[in-house]
């Protein structure tokens, strides 16, 4: 919901200027939302906000990008940190 001001002036696309504004509990925009967050490769929910925000304007946005991003696999996993060997641990005796 961009309006007034300098808009009618910006050398930007009409998709730019005036987004599509959908609700936050609308089905399409968590599937647009889903799809974003794979292809920016499981991104954080600023970078899938940011990114969607360019066509679409979801209302609630960042709570509905925590929600679906939360709810990625990627996300529930969380990776195991193996501590790492040093060499000076370990005696090495040469015959």
């Amino acid at each position: 919901m961009k309006v007034g001001g300098q808009i009618r002036r910006a050398q930007v696309p009409f998709d730019v200027k005036h987004t599509n504004v959908f609700s936050s509990n609308h089905p399409l925009i968590t599937l647009i939302i889903r799809l974003e967050h794979y292809t920016l490769l499981h991104a954080d929910p600023q970078a899938v906000l940011t990114s969607v925000r360019i066509k679409f304007w979801p209302l609630s946005g960042r709570n509905v990008v925590t929600k679906v991003t939360r709810n990625c696999i990627s996300f529930k996993v969380k990776p195991v940190i193996v501590n790492p060997i040093y060499h000076g641990r370990f005696t090495i005796f040469k015959n």
